[in-house]
Parts: C-alpha cells; structure tokens; sequence
C-alpha cells in the first residue's frame, strides 16, 4: 500500500478543503474520491467547488478519517472506535 501521510501532512498540492467547526483541513481531491464514492459522486455530479463543510463529526473524528482515506491506517482507535464508525458509514471510503 502506498503511504500519503506526508502529502497529508504538507497539504503541499492541495486543491480542496474540508471545513470542521470552523477548522479547516486541507486534501486532495483525486486522493479523496479514489478512497470515498460518496465524495466521488459528490464532485462528480453536484458539487464542483472544493470546499466542502461538515457539521456532525468533530475535528479530532474527521482528522482520524482523512488519515485512514491518505494511510489505511487510524492512530486513535480504541479512544474514538464508535465515532470513527460512524464516520465511515458517512463516507463510505475503500479499503
């Protein structure tokens, strides 16, 4: 598997961005949608900007996503297993 956790880290080449409780999380848009058909569909279909706002999942809960998305792997799952599941029902990404 190929490991993206520095160009999550950089944010270098971004070209969206992800707005958590006025936080905001920079990404990339072709890593994004290969992982996640919700989003895929999404900027596919209705959603040509690349600003993207979520209010039900918290900064911490979303960060841990993004990190799976770029990494296939999550850092904080025993303290946020039910919150990072629900999550991933939200966005649906591939493993």
């Amino acid at each position: 598997a190929i490991d993206f956790q520095s160009i999550l880290n950089s944010g270098k080449l971004s070209d969206m961005v992800f707005t958590i409780n006025n936080k905001e999380l920079r990404a990339h848009k072709a890593i994004i949608c290969a992982r996640s058909p919700v989003f895929a569909a999404m900027f596919s279909n209705e959603c040509k900007e690349s600003k993207v706002t979520i209010s039900d999942i918290s900064v911490e809960i979303f960060k841990e996503v993004l990190q799976f998305i770029y990494t296939n792997q999550v850092n904080q799952m025993k303290e946020y297993a039910m919150e990072l599941l629900i999550a991933a029902d939200k966005v649906r990404y591939l493993t």
